[in-house]
């Protein structure tokens, strides 16, 4: 059976922090400051999965979904600090495989609650600044769909949640990323790229809970 071991994650990503006081976020000396507050992430996700084995098939293209959730950042000093987040994020595979029927497309999406915790360096000045983090992640895994085609008809079926067969209720991995940030108001709003390194097996086993014709 296949497993999955590999999940990269390329985001790019829109965040507004309207939470800072202008007196608190600029220091005119040494530029833009990091600072405290809460703010929203909302964007793109670009996943890869590599399959250890291909009994079952091989991933053919990458996936795109999407990612939105809160942040908390909170100011260590003028350039670093933690910032812990609370995302849904939608990622997934699709790969090909031969059977007896003929050539099949399967279609993969995996929905997931994603828990980073990231350290964050930044500098700029008193409009924009760069910033640079890293960090290990947990996603916790909601749901499983995988949909298979074959001359024009589909199948839907779930896949089980559980640590012995089907997607691993744990995903672990590390991540690190780069953006700039700029003044907007009494906030601010970045864009960021982001790398995401799966270090579990996210698909133990393929393991279904029910299936359809879809």
């Amino acid at each position: 059976m296949a497993h999955v071991l590999l999940l990269i994650i390329l985001s790019i990503t829109l965040v507004l922090s309207p939470c800072y006081s202008q007196s608190n976020y600029y220091k005119k000396s040494r530029g833009l400051m990091e600072s405290s507050g809460f703010g929203f992430r909302a964007g793109l996700n670009n996943s890869f999965i590599r399959i250890k084995n291909n009994n079952r098939g091989y991933p053919s293209d990458d996936k795109i979904g999407f990612h939105l959730g809160l942040i908390y950042n909170q100011r260590l000093s003028d350039v670093f600090s933690i910032q812990p987040e609370l995302s849904y994020t939608q990622t997934g595979y699709t790969y090909l495989r031969n059977s007896a029927l003929g050539e099949v497309t399967s279609n993969v999406r995996l929905d997931y609650l994603q828990i980073p915790v990231l350290l964050k360096a930044g500098t700029g000045n008193n409009v924009y600044r760069v910033f640079f983090n890293v960090g290990p992640y947990i996603n916790i895994a909601l749901r499983g769909v995988e949909r298979e085609t074959i001359s024009n008809n589909t199948t839907k079926s779930v896949l089980s949640i559980s640590t012995e067969r089907g997607l691993n209720p744990f995903d672990i991995g590390i991540a690190a990323g780069a953006g700039a940030a700029y003044k907007l108001m009494n906030g601010q709003i970045f864009a960021e790229i982001r790398y995401n390194y799966g270090l579990t097996d996210i698909i133990k086993n393929y393991k279904f809970t029910t299936a359809s014709n879809n």
